[in-house]
């Protein structure tokens, strides 16, 4: 069914044109003349035989692939060899919402608050050409792949590199770079792809035909060198022999042989050591009990024994971010100070005086003798402090221990977490977004979420520190999801 036209096909062009895609096939008519025979228009589905063949299939592409074509009013079949032939119109999406982050410079980031770089630009370059419209929604990095099975949006573009465990649970597209052609030290192995829900074969259909346009076009080298990252050839430096040399007060790391130059500020790294609860499992799905346990912690004692026990400074805490990023100390001014006496009171409210009625508390952490130590003195303070019983649980291998807490096994359990990079989004988003991975307290409030997304579009700095204070204060004052103990660092310098 549809128009049939035979006609002569010597090549042919894909052009741009507002509103329309216009595709030249250049055919030569009887007097020498070339000729446009059509138009490609949104809702219509043609394919094209030459010679009796699928031109498709003879050029690589899958025989299912298609093109749409509207072809003028009064076309004279001048032509041999070409064969036009319409079919169903395709099934029509109205938008695929695709899911990106904002913390892989320069694939995806967010400049001027808006979400910027390689993968946006590619993405939106793939639906132009697939002809489908694309939303785009910015999630956390961690569990990102998850929110497919949860159909909260139906692809995802964020650096994803395609493994075999991946490609078990999720579809990818064909690959479309390796990302050392964007960030020259990249692993030159890996190759990124986009990622669809298992078995969602037209949708992966789509995205790999718009693909193949960006590539056929030549499109995709410009995106590429538009985002390039271009840096300068390394010069080697070489590294001095280790020397012994006399320590210096209040540097906690300096590398041997290498002098330290006064003039030069010097970059504190670090992160947080605490204790998350399950907000989900009885007794701390009351934010009253998770309080009363928040307050009956002596942080100024339990961080001294990470100090000592750890070689390095520590310094106690009350909020989840360390002070250096968040560029404010809010010790004992925001979160669950120390505070027994106030402990009691809130336990009592929840109806557990004296901690009757609670059940016994599983107290989980990886095995080593600083968390040992860590999880008896703590232990220790909850049954004088609030007189409850507390059972200690220790798991030896990390990835086991990584498995329970994604399962919930443990009322309370010991976490770290440390900088990626020193800026609070790394902290309260990325980790700690509801849905991320590595939230293992299955923390989730929506005015959070909502204060920790407007810091990452904001520029200003000031505006941006009162946003993550006020993200603090839910988190570690009104819910208490986590108990920070203290926050580690060292500092680096020339």
């Amino acid at each position: 069914e549809g128009p049939v036209i035979v006609c002569k096909a010597d090549g042919w062009e894909f052009v741009e044109d507002p509103g329309w895609r216009v595709i030249d096939f250049v055919p030569m008519d009887n007097m020498g003349q070339w000729r446009q025979i059509g138009m490609i228009a949104k809702g219509e589905r043609y394919e094209i035989f030459v010679d009796g063949e699928p031109l498709f299939e003879r050029q690589g592409i899958p025989p299912q692939g298609t093109i749409g074509l509207g072809v003028h009013e009064g076309a004279v079949a001048l032509f041999d060899d070409l064969r036009v032939v319409g079919l169903p119109p395709k099934p029509k999406i109205e938008v695929v919402r695709v899911a990106t982050t904002t913390d892989f410079p320069p694939f995806e980031f967010v400049e001027q608050g808006k979400l910027a770089g390689f993968d946006i630009d590619l993405m939106q370059t793939i639906a132009e050409l697939g002809g489908f419209e694309i939303e785009l929604i910015r999630v956390p990095r961690d569990g990102i792949l998850e929110g497919l099975d949860r159909e909260e949006y139906d692809a995802v573009i964020a650096a994803l590199t395609i493994t075999p465990e991946r490609g078990e649970r999720w579809d990818f597209s064909i690959p479309y770079m390796h990302p050392h052609e964007l960030v020259p030290d990249a692993n030159p192995d890996e190759v990124y792809g986009i990622a669809v829900r298992k078995g969602d074969q037209p949708l992966l259909d789509m995205i790999n035909g718009g693909l193949e346009a960006v590539r056929e076009r030549g499109m995709m080298e410009g995106l590429i060198a538009k985002w390039r990252q271009e840096r300068p050839e390394p010069t080697p430096i070489p590294i001095p022999r280790p020397t012994p040399i006399a320590p210096i007060p209040d540097v906690s790391d300096l590398a041997h042989g290498i002098p330290w130059i006064p003039e030069y500020d010097p970059d504190r790294v670090g992160g947080v050591y605490y204790l998350g609860f399950n907000v989900t499992k009885p007794p701390f799905d009351d934010p009253r009990v998770r309080r009363a346990f928040a307050h009956a912690v002596d942080r100024k004692r339990i961080a001294k024994i990470g100090e000592e026990m750890r070689g390095h400074p520590a310094s106690p805490a009350t909020t989840f971010t360390p002070p250096w990023i968040l560029a404010v100390d809010l010790y004992d001014k925001v979160g669950c100070s120390y505070k027994p006496e106030l402990a009691r009171e809130l336990l009592a409210q929840a109806g557990h005086p004296n901690g009757e009625g609670l059940p016994p508390i599983v107290y989980a952490y990886n095995q080593t003798e600083i968390h040992a130590v860590i999880a008896e003195a703590v232990a220790q303070m909850w049954r004088d402090e609030l007189g409850v019983e507390v059972h200690l649980e220790a798991v030896e291998d990390w990835e086991a221990y990584k498995e329970r807490l994604r399962a919930g096994a443990a009322n309370v359990f010991r976490v770290r977490w440390g900088a990626d990079y020193n800026d609070p989004d790394n902290f309260l988003r990325e980790h700690l977004h509801s849905g991320a991975e590595s939230n293992y307290e299955r923390f989730a409030n929506a005015d959070f979420d909502h204060l920790v997304d407007q810091a990452a579009e904001e520029t200003d700095p000031a505006i941006r520190q009162e946003l993550y204070i006020e993200a603090e204060r839910i988190l570690c004052q009104e819910e208490a999801a986590l108990i920070p103990l203290f926050h580690t660092f060292y500092d680096i310098s020339q």
